[in-house]
């Protein structure tokens, strides 16, 4: 088996595939949960909800920095950024990469490698998806959605999908 891209493809094994497909999946998330306690913060700091969302991520300047991890390298990227921001990035992120989240990576790769995630997911659905839709309920009735749909307004942008629906299978919803 490979794992490809345009580009090329890597000898991978079924079995590599998955950790790392579902790894990433799984650590994409903590990201989502990080964002959203920024944004609390932010708004406990005094910050306005939309300048705040605007910085975090809706302006895209996040996902031009994932691109350029992807073309010039995780830490190389760090050169585009100004000096202020590189030291902030260097200091700061050091505090959220300890032993302890190096200690959660190495559970959550385990429940994976292990089958305990398979289990839960497979149970998870056999009961409904109550875990899930609790979850998904509670993470879009948080106040980041209504600002979100406020910025989006001033911007005139126009939202793609419903907050209360999910995206159809295979990512993003037609236009």
């Amino acid at each position: 088996m490979g794992i490809g891209s345009v580009q090329g493809a890597l000898l991978s094994s079924f079995e590599e595939e998955t950790i790392i497909d579902l790894f990433g999946e799984q650590i994409e998330g903590m990201s989502l949960y990080t964002t959203q306690l920024a944004f609390e913060t932010l708004i406990e700091a005094g910050c306005s909800p939309e300048a705040s969302l605007l910085e975090l991520y809706m302006s895209g300047e996040p996902s031009e920095d994932w691109r350029n991890f992807a073309r010039i390298g995780l830490w190389k990227q760090l050169r585009g950024h100004s000096r202020t921001s590189q030291y902030g990035q260097l200091t700061r992120g050091e505090l959220a990469a300890g032993e302890e989240t190096k200690k959660l990576f190495a559970k959550i790769a385990e429940d994976i490698k292990c089958g305990k995630f398979a289990r839960e997911w497979m149970l998870e659905q056999k009961s409904g998806l109550t875990v899930f839709k609790r979850l998904m309920k509670r993470n879009l009735n948080h106040p980041i959605n209504q600002s979100e749909e406020s910025l989006l307004g001033v911007l005139g942008k126009e939202k793609k999908w419903s907050l209360r629906e999910s995206a159809p299978r295979g990512g993003k919803k037609p236009k």
